[in-house]
């Protein structure tokens, strides 16, 4: 037997409605002889309303998840992990509608791309699995910007191509004011969001070009700013050699700079002092050193220069960048025992640069090295002083085997050991047999 509500008015959830169920005899005057009461309760399917597929926030910041649900009756909310399935939140309603918030205090950046999960059940149907729904925690990274350079060298006239690579979550728009950058390549994974290259192109450089631009990279974390300079003048000079020489008269300078025009000359720049003095410095002897540094003019016997795009293979020293250049000098005739003070300044045919640190006051550089006690036996050979300076940084990545040379109508055997000094090694005298 069914049985059918009549009217449109709808039944209230928590209405106590009865319906009455009577057996009725057929013959006389049809009494009621059998009755049974039956209680009719309304439910409500349970459906999950409005939540998001993703939850953004920042690192270190808190997140609320929020789970909208309709059931009736006894709804039941609960946040559950994932991963593992723990339970880390719940809460039952007497009524037909509920929200459960989960709140992640001091987000992570550990926590990125971890879901939740939202389950919703009511007691009525039995044994009916819950509706469920999932969050996905995203967090943001705030955007870097890096470039192989901060500082571009360049010509005038000269086409220049760089890539800026900016990270961060979501992927950052990138802006630089006056130049004019393509829209964004990922090049790499990691970290999340990936990295991503911004081609930037100048056809021609002019002289407007030879300034500082500013970038931005920006996303809903925050921003980054980084300043690229445009420049025609050479680097500041970076001096590799190191600040001791097992010489007592002679020292192999070796610098670098950076600089897409050709250098032109290089002016070396040796104060002598004795450190040891009771009355403080005594300045023995100043040098000022002018070399060339054109092909056409250069001496190689003095001077060798590693300009871009010759072959490095046979030096184990890893490029610093774009339009890098190597340098070597010969620095003999110097004081045995003696602290000295080094600067550089290199030009090419636009401007100089010098090592000094401070270019307001004009400091020389803190650049020191010293040279060795005269022993007897630890002056430059002349041999060794013949060769192109780089020959000489070359011998450091090689090892010498034992020689014979006859000495006063005799066999002396001379073995050669290698001694690391600023690019050089150092020949131990022969002794006799």
């Amino acid at each position: 037997m069914c049985v059918h509500k009549t009217g449109d008015t709808p039944m209230e959830l928590n209405a106590n409605v009865n319906v009455a169920c009577e057996k009725i005899a057929r013959m006389g005057l049809g009494s009621v002889i059998e009755r049974e009461l039956i209680r009719v309760k309304i439910y409500r399917r349970v459906a999950i309303v409005n939540i998001p597929d993703t939850c953004r926030v920042k690192e270190k910041e808190a997140a609320i998840l929020t789970c909208n649900a309709t059931g009736y009756p006894d709804l039941h909310l609960s946040w559950k992990s994932k991963d593992n399935g723990e339970l880390l939140k719940e809460n039952r309603y007497d009524k037909p509608n509920g929200l459960l918030e989960l709140i992640l205090n001091n987000v992570t950046s550990n926590q990125h791309d971890t879901s939740y999960v939202c389950e919703a059940r009511t007691s009525y149907p039995a044994g009916v699995p819950p509706v469920t729904a999932e969050t996905k925690l995203e967090v943001y990274l705030p955007p870097t910007i890096k470039l192989d350079s901060y500082t571009i060298h360049t010509e005038l006239g000269a086409q220049e191509s760089f890539q800026i690579y900016v990270t961060g979550f979501p992927v950052p728009s990138l802006v630089c004011d006056g130049l004019e950058v393509e829209g964004p390549r990922k090049i790499w994974d990691e970290p999340r969001g990936g990295t991503h290259a911004f081609p930037v192109t100048v056809d021609s450089v002019t002289q407007q070009h030879l300034t500082t631009f500013i970038c931005e990279a920006s996303n809903e974390a925050g921003s980054d700013i980084k300043e690229i300079t445009f420049t025609v003048a050479p680097a500041q000079p970076e001096i590799l050699s190191p600040n001791w020489t097992s010489h007592a008269d002679y020292y192999l300078v070796h610098w670098r700079t950076h600089s897409r025009a050709p250098l032109e000359n290089v002016t070396l720049e040796v104060e002598e002092y004795n450190s040891n003095s009771t009355a403080g410095r005594v300045t023995q002897r100043n040098r000022k050193l002018f070399y060339s540094l054109d092909p056409n003019t250069m001496n190689k016997n003095e001077v060798s220069l590693l300009a871009p795009g010759d072959n490095r293979q046979d030096l184990e020293i890893p490029s610093t960048g774009p339009w890098e250049q190597l340098v070597w000098h010969h620095l003999s005739n110097l004081s045995a025992n003696t602290d000295h003070i080094l600067s550089v300044t290199v030009c090419n045919k636009y401007d100089c640069a010098s090592s000094v640190i401070d270019s307001v006051t004009n400091h020389p550089s803190t650049f020191t090295f010293r040279t060795a006690k005269y022993d007897g036996s630890n002056k430059i050979k002349p041999e060794l002083l013949a060769l192109p300076p780089m020959e000489l940084a070359k011998l450091q990545e090689q090892n010498f085997e034992t020689t014979v040379t006859p000495i006063g109508g005799r066999m002396a055997r001379c073995k050669t050991e290698p001694f690391m000094v600023h690019g050089l090694i150092v020949w131990i005298l022969c002794a006799n047999l």
